[in-house]
């Protein structure tokens, strides 16, 4: 990180906070492309092992 003081090209310092933004922002924006892509799947995959559990639950307790 730049100190900034009056030396410094405005341009450097424009630049600089672009890069910082980019770095907190772009594995955001990743993340929510990739959960965009497979939220479905992903859901539906939760569904199944929570219903798989309270399968194998319900079977121990002998009632299947």
């Amino acid at each position: 990180m730049a100190i900034y003081n009056n030396d410094k090209d405005p341009n450097d310092i424009q630049w600089e906070k672009e890069q910082m933004e980019l770095q907190i922002l772009e594995p955001r924006r990743r993340f929510e492309q990739w959960w965009e892509q497979n939220e479905e799947r992903i859901l539906a995959e939760d569904q199944l092992n929570h219903d798989m559990q309270f399968k194998s639950a319900y079977t121990k307790q002998g009632d299947y």
